[in-house]
């Protein structure tokens, strides 16, 4: 192997290539878990602490730092290979302690101020994560084992609501949840502090041209999307049309205006390359991904704050009669199932391909299918009860979440195969983008989808009604409005996904 292509993580001893992927896989289990339980517990402590109000924000605020997060990791691993086990190992670290934080916290504002740090988790697994599994193994190979990150993800999404919902039914609850969930993550840190390990001169060769790093930019870039997911996420204080939420939206302009002129001026030496933005294939699969997570945040995010008004459900009675564990998070579990065995099937036939479009192509239309079967359940086509309420059964629920996980379990492979449609030497950058669409979709959906339950919310408030009750009580008329935004957004995704073309074989070689 010739010292330009040389690979020095491909090198690497097999043993600790081995125990690299599967540390990053049991931290995407840990983070999954995290992520598909978090609105059921959170639900559960927001009536401990009896506060509704900081809901919203607990779930979106996490997104932030995240968001800033990822194009600066991929920044760093653009220009230093070798850095991207030591931050995949501080954000794992950081993980474990915003764990801990949630299992120990007094109160609400404990759990949204630790969890703003949350998204250095995302980053390293994502950005860092991902492009490290390409790093090591050939295209191939890549290709299978990125394609498994489907199957990870999905038994995450599985065990999650199943461990999660018996634990927090038993006596330890959602505190000894998160316990659980930093023990996790801290066996994955342990995994990859020990596996693969490069010195930075042994691999210049994979670094990308050396540039002074962009401060205004990424001034710019933090400014933008933190005033706008605080603007988003704080409608409950300050409604849209404020006037703090005027002078948010004005803030963002500016960091907008401020990114704009920075990439204009910089070209590929601002944060975010100018030549990033300029790949037809990176613009359209940061789209693709950006629809597909906010499509599915409906669901994953609310679903589990629904279950409560079908409390007399005979099922409901049976598994989780308080409805405060299994009940809520169940749904959750049938949506990953397809996932386990979806996964490396779809990684395979994208490797093939060299393009997602075929797989989005036909989730887009089963997921079409989906939503507009949801907004049929839950306007009321199997009937309406004395007082006015759609029948909703559980059963049908679990069934159609069960549907749901085909085209869930196309987001959870895209999101780490997509890279593998990108030009050899802008794949970690254009992966941080994609890795950014991933994020502000979650940090976008959650607060949009809660204004729309925050609208049905607020008489029910004025007449008197707590909010951590309120917001409860308001799904079941915000359901159907939620559920037809989604499915206009899951047509975008389908178009958007169309226009994909895969990556000519001679540009695939490359580094």
């Amino acid at each position: 192997m010739s010292e330009e292509t040389r690979n020095a993580f491909q090198e690497a001893p097999q043993a600790k290539k081995m125990l690299t992927l599967f540390g990053l896989y049991v931290a995407l289990i840990a983070q999954l878990c995290t992520s598909v339980t978090f609105s059921g517990w959170l639900r559960t402590a927001q009536l401990e602490f009896t506060d509704g109000q900081l809901y919203i924000l607990a779930m979106s605020i996490g997104g932030i730092l995240g968001l800033i997060a990822m194009p600066l990791y991929g920044y760093f691993a653009a220009k230093n290979p070798a850095i991207k086990r030591p931050l995949i190992v501080a954000s794992l670290l950081i993980g474990v302690i915003v764990l801990l934080g949630r299992a120990m916290a007094p109160n609400m504002m404990t759990i949204v101020l630790v969890s703003a740090f949350w998204g250095f988790v995302s980053a390293g697994i994502y950005v860092l994560g991902f492009t490290l599994i390409r790093d090591m193994f050939d295209q191939a190979k890549a290709g299978l084992y990125l394609g498994f990150v489907g199957t990870m993800m999905s038994i995450g999404m599985l065990a999650g609501p199943l461990l999660g919902g018996a634990i927090m039914q038993s006596p330890v609850g959602w505190r000894g949840w998160n316990i659980v969930l930093a023990v996790f993550m801290a066996i994955a840190m342990l995994m990859v502090f020990f596996g693969v390990s490069v010195k930075k001169a042994d691999v210049e060769n994979l670094a990308a041209p050396g540039h002074s790093f962009d401060v205004i930019g990424t001034i710019g870039l933090m400014v933008l999307l933190g005033a706008l997911i605080i603007m988003l996420s704080m409608t409950t204080f300050f409604p849209l049309g404020g006037t703090v939420s005027n002078v948010l939206a004005v803030i963002a302009l500016i960091g907008l205006v401020i990114m704009v002129v920075t990439i204009m001026k910089k070209g590929d030496a601002a944060i975010v390359p100018k030549k990033v933005f300029k790949d037809r294939t990176s613009v359209l699969l940061a789209l693709t991904v950006f629809f597909a997570i906010f499509t599915s945040m409906a669901l994953s995010m609310f679903m589990p704050q629904y279950i409560p008004s079908l409390a007399g459900d005979p099922i409901i009675q049976a598994i989780d009669p308080e409805t405060k564990g299994l009940a809520m998070l169940l749904p959750t579990a049938c949506l990953a199932f397809a996932g386990l065995f979806l996964g490396p099937i779809y990684g395979k036939l994208i490797a093939k391909a060299r393009n997602i479009r075929g797989v989005s192509t036909f989730a887009s239309i089963v997921q079409i299918a989906v939503f507009v079967a949801f907004i049929a359940l839950f306007l009321g086509v199997l009937g309406k009860n004395e007082a006015g309420a759609p029948h909703v059964p559980y059963i049908a629920i679990l069934v159609l979440m069960l549907l749901a996980g085909i085209y869930n379990s196309r987001n959870t492979v895209i999101t780490a195969t997509a890279q593998m449609q990108v030009k050899p030497e802008i794949r970690v950058q254009s992966n941080s983008i994609i890795q950014v669409g991933q994020n502000l979709a979650g940090g976008i959906a959650i607060p949009v989808f809660g204004m729309i339950q925050a609208m049905y919310a607020m008489p029910l408030i004025a007449a008197g009604t707590p909010a951590n009750v309120a917001g409860v009580m308001a799904l079941p008329d915000a359901m159907p409005v939620i559920m037809m935004v989604v499915a206009g957004a899951s047509v975008l995704l389908l178009i958007v996904g169309l226009f994909l073309k895969p990556l000519p074989q001679e540009e695939n070689a490359g580094k």
